[in-house]
Parts: C-alpha cells; structure tokens; sequence
C-alpha cells in the first residue's frame, strides 16, 4: 500500500489524528484536474493509497520544515542489508520510485510549501523535481547528503549533474562534494560515522537559521535517522520535529 505521513499545520494543536482515504482525496483532485497522478499510483499498487495527517502541537513559529525521503532508487531495489554492493554509482529511481514521488506530489499540494532543498544525489534530485518542479523553488545542497558507505552514496561532478539537470544550478558545489578518504575493498571511500554526524549537526544548525518560510528538504534514509531520529520509507513525508 502507498502511505504516507502527512502532517497538518492548523491554526492551533489538534487533539487527535485523523485518517483521510484516497477516495475523499480524490474528489478534490479530480475537482482541480490533478488525479491523472494519483490513478497511476493507484493503479500501479491495485490498493488504496491512505493519507496519515499526524497531530501537531502549536510552537509558536511560523516555519515548518517537512522532511522526504527519495523515491526507491535502482540501489533500494537490488541490494538487501548485508549483501554485497551491487556497485550502481550514484543510483537513479527505479519507475517504482518515479510514481513514488508522483504520488508525493499530491500529498504535498495543501502543505503550502515555499522553498525546497535537495541532495545532490541524483535519486534525491529526481525525487524533488518530480514532486515540486512549478511549485516551489528547488535549492542543491551537500550538507545533508547521505553517509558514504555504498557505491549508491558517491556522487558525480557538478557538470555532469548539471548537463542531466539544467534546470538547476550546481556551480556553488565542490568537483568532488562527497567525502573522501581510505576506501573499502569495492573502492567506495567510507564516511566515518563521527564525521558524518558532525556534518549532520552542521546542517541542523543551518536549518534552525532560516527564514520563517515553509520548508521541504528531500533527502535520505540515514539523515534523516540522524536528523531526527525516525526512519522513514521511500517518498515517505514527515515534519521535522525541531
């Protein structure tokens, strides 16, 4: 089943949480022309996707940031923990994870979302433009990309990213963004954990400094663990709890 984690930001802390089926959903998609989307995945799946939307206290702040994993890339669909690498470099989405993230671009429309920033891994910046390309602003950003331990993790140079993705920009990147360092017996450099929770730390801290917009950052399974200590499924949607 499809299913994601929708949080509703109302004026004031909701007592409870609801449970909306597609089907209501789908009445006001289908009212505003946009269930073409919705059908795909739903038929892709032949069950009924069901949106969660999570209780949520009123902090006082006007910002909130949303967190989206990417959509299932080539790398998700080959390789089971503990196997070996199946050596796919900077892995793409599967089709799967391609209606994964037409289907996220519904679950996003009523979230008001202003500003989006993504990886620059190639899965996350699928991920994003299939949810938010003409509804927000897409930002390419290295600090929260995923810890190096796959070949999946390592990325490419700004101008081969940019030659793929010419509707963003990459010239702010280093050549070579993801770590390095010794490396593995498959040559993939391994990002030590303490670094690689510095560098998460790091990214928080930028977080917590933006302006009071409404935020998604499209990312990974591991950062967001780190992050904030949830994991999340592919295309799965969640607040970030600050």
């Amino acid at each position: 089943m499809w299913s994601f984690d929708v949080v509703a930001v109302p004026p004031v802390c909701r007592t409870a949480a609801r449970e909306v089926n597609w089907r209501a959903k789908a009445t006001l998609l289908e009212r505003d022309g946009k269930l073409p989307c919705a059908r795909l995945a739903t038929h892709a799946t032949g069950q009924t996707p069901v949106f969660n939307i999570l209780p949520t206290a009123d902090t006082g702040k006007h910002m909130t940031v949303y967190l989206i994993r990417h959509g299932q890339s080539e790398f998700n669909a080959a390789h089971n923990d503990g196997e070996a690498d199946p050596m796919i470099f900077d892995a793409p989405l599967t089709e799967k994870g391609r209606m994964q993230a037409e289907q996220a671009r519904v679950a996003i429309m009523d979230l008001g979302i202003q500003q989006v920033i993504t990886s620059p891994l190639s899965r996350a910046i699928q991920t994003a433009l299939t949810i938010f390309q003409g509804i927000a602003p897409i930002r390419v950003q290295s600090g929260h990309r995923e810890l190096l331990s796959h070949s999946c993790d390592m990325g490419r140079a700004p101008g081969a990213l940019q030659a793929e993705f010419s509707s963003l920009s990459f010239d702010h990147l280093d050549e070579i963004w993801w770590h390095q360092g010794p490396t593995n017996a498959n040559g993939v450099p391994v990002e030590p954990r303490d670094i690689f929770q510095q560098r998460i730390r790091k990214f928080a801290l930028e977080l917590d400094q933006m302006a009071d917009i409404q935020l998604a950052v499209v990312g990974h399974g591991d950062v967001f663990r780190e992050l904030a200590g949830f994991s999340m499924e592919n295309c799965e949607i969640r607040e970030y709890p600050k």
